[in-house]
């Protein structure tokens, strides 16, 4: 009986190493390499930008002056510049439409900005008077303000990886200007029959509207989720030219012409959210 127990288990203990070398081996298998997502910029968007404008000096004058020397011969005419920089910060909303082509995207972009941006200058002149100078002095004083503005805009840039997009950007723009001048002319004595007197009074005007012209720039945009985006812009913009002219209350010939140009240099930095997936 003892031997025939020993017996069995040798021939099972065979038969079960037989069994496992049927047993084919476990394959190998790798694990799935991450593969980054490709972010793709087609569809509408809309963002926030935040950002700060300086100009360079925008003003000037043209005129002449009367004259009280007694002499004959023409008013004296000159020029001065008026060093208005309408530099501020400003904020506001875009929306736009992007369509991609391979590495290249193409778009439309308008935008609209709410502007803290105002001038305030000063001139004085010598009034002449019978070869003196001993009256008060002609003063100018002038305010220039861009109260808002906007854009539409063509942009065309290419992406040199998918989450980053390089642009190009120009076309219209828009905003309403404002501005206003004040002359001040000391009073006058009465030399009878050279110069006949005049009290002292001050002369004012002002001219505001909407302005039409021109915006360019390039910028960067960085896509940093599926439907989020972040950019910074830089941007010209040149609202044209307006101007003024004031004449004396007391001698139609005498008169003063200001003009304003209202351009701009403009930094933003703005967030988008894409529509869609």
């Amino acid at each position: 009986m003892k031997q025939f127990l020993v017996a069995a288990c040798l021939v099972g203990s065979a038969a079960a190493s037989a069994q496992a070398a049927d047993l084919a081996p476990r394959p190998y298998t790798k694990a799935p390499a991450y593969v980054a997502p490709i972010y793709n910029w087609t569809g509408f968007y809309a963002g926030a930008n935040v950002g700060y404008g300086w100009g360079g000096r925008s003003g000037n004058v043209t005129g002449n002056s009367a004259n009280l020397n007694g002499s004959v011969g023409p008013l004296e005419f000159y020029t001065d510049a008026f060093g208005n920089k309408n530099d501020g910060v400003f904020g506001g909303g875009q929306i736009g439409y992007n369509y991609q082509v391979s590495q290249y995207v193409f778009g439309l972009e308008t935008d609209i900005q709410w502007v803290d941006q105002r001038s305030n200058t000063f001139l004085s002149r010598p009034t002449p008077f019978l070869g003196n100078s001993f009256l008060a002095d002609h003063t100018q004083s002038a305010s220039d303000r861009v109260k808002w503005f906007g854009t539409v805009r063509a942009r065309a840039g290419f992406t040199p990886v998918s989450t980053l997009l390089l642009y190009v950007t120009g076309g219209l723009a828009y905003g309403e200007t404002e501005s206003s001048v004040t002359n001040t002319f000391p009073a006058l004595p009465n030399v009878f029959p050279i110069v006949t007197g005049r009290p002292a009074y001050a002369n004012a005007g002002s001219v505001s509207g909407t302005s039409v012209g021109w915006a360019a720039g390039a910028g960067a945009e960085w896509m940093f989720a599926a439907n989020w985006s972040v950019k910074a812009e830089y941007l010209h913009v040149d609202l044209g030219s307006t101007s003024l002219t004031l004449v004396d209350r007391f001698d139609p010939t005498t008169f003063q012409t200001y003009g304003f140009r209202h351009q701009q240099d403009t930094v933003r930095v703005g967030i988008n959210y894409k529509f869609g997936g």
